[in-house]
């Protein structure tokens, strides 16, 4: 059960000038916001300026309901400058809460007729729901603008998309796609582009140069080859001698055929 000291002493203050239900729901707000949160009341209006003789003060300021309909009531807590507004509209009342220095509002709507059924009593008499009401104005119209709870919301949001971003950033990029000129030997004649990686890089054929994120390509005879080019003995379909790459030398007295250059 929620604890309404302090509450009988307020209302003493200004029950007699009570004119409608909703300004019944403004004296339990300003007993909430002084008793709960620290804020001191420093006057009516939205003047958005503070000075440091500004003290406030637990009751509510002098023509907090001169207009019966807008209720405007400046407050202070921790030298930071809080306006509440409550604006009867049709059947509901509206209240705002605006933290001067950070822009933020916050909003609650209550139906009065439902809410209160007496203008004198206790606050029971007067507000049966009280807790529940009470329960509302710190999580719908106080969090949001003086505990920071929606900072911390939004604050969390970025920190999630920063930590996805930096996640994103050490992963490796995917290799582009290839667009080759020449068709896949695999599907031709090998020996045709034999060594054209060694002259075009990035090209299909065997070359010497090792490419660690490419394919890999299994050499003849060579098992567990890492990619590198090897020589064939001889046309696919044939193991024979390896080849010698030489010409034959120009015939001549001085030179045997079985020689090589």
């Amino acid at each position: 059960m929620a604890d309404f000291f302090g509450f009988d002493l307020l209302l003493r203050t200004v029950q007699s000038s009570i004119t409608n239900d909703a300004e019944v729901i403004v004296i339990l707000v300003h007993w909430f916001l002084t008793k709960n949160s620290n804020f001191r009341a420093i006057g009516i209006g939205d003047d958005r300026t503070l000075t440091d003789q500004e003290t406030g003060s637990e009751l509510l300021p002098d023509g907090w309901n001169g207009s019966h309909e807008k209720y405007t009531i400046r407050y202070v807590s921790n030298k930071n400058l809080y306006i509440l507004i409550g604006t009867s509209c049709e059947n509901m009342f509206l209240i705002n809460l605006l933290n001067v220095k950070t822009n933020k509002v916050s909003n609650i709507a209550v139906n009065p007729t439902e809410v209160v059924k007496a203008h004198q009593g206790t606050v029971r008499d007067m507000i049966p729901s009280a807790s529940d009401l009470i329960n509302r104005f710190q999580k719908e119209l106080i969090d949001p603008v003086f505990t920071g709870n929606s900072k911390e919301g939004a604050t969390q949001t970025e920190e999630t998309k920063n930590d996805n971003k930096n996640s994103n950033d050490l992963r490796m990029p995917s290799r582009p796609q290839r667009n080759y000129p020449y068709p896949n030997p695999n599907f031709g004649d090998p020996l045709r582009d034999v060594g054209r990686g060694d002259l075009m890089p990035g090209g299909f054929g065997g070359g010497m140069l090792f490419d660690p994120t490419g394919p890999r390509r299994i050499g003849p005879g060579v098992p567990n080859s890492p990619g590198i080019r090897f020589d064939p003995f001889a046309p696919p379909g044939f193991r024979n001698n390896p080849d010698n790459d030489h010409f034959r030398p120009p015939r001549g007295n001085d030179w045997d055929d079985n020689m090589f250059m």
